[in-house]
């Protein structure tokens, strides 16, 4: 979790007008939470952890988000 609030955070310094919302889970309550979620918006493919935008669109894994990063904001993610 942490590589992805480093690269959100990195996003949102670049870009003030995008927010980012991390929830966590206790590994008691993931399964609950991601059956859910992947109910709620439709995701076939469950990651932990999953990453998607307000609009429902699944991002997917970290590395997806890093994909997303490198795509959208040409966001070299690498340390």
């Amino acid at each position: 979790m942490t590589k992805c609030e480093n690269l959100a955070r990195r996003i949102k310094s670049l870009y003030s007008n995008i927010e980012f919302n991390f929830v966590l889970k206790h590994p008691s309550e993931w399964d609950l939470c991601i059956k859910t979620l992947c109910r709620h918006y439709g995701f076939k493919t469950p990651s932990n952890p999953i990453i998607f935008a307000k609009t429902g669109k699944l991002i997917g894994s970290y590395e997806d988000f890093i994909k997303e990063a490198k795509d959208k904001f040409s966001l070299d993610t690498e340390p």
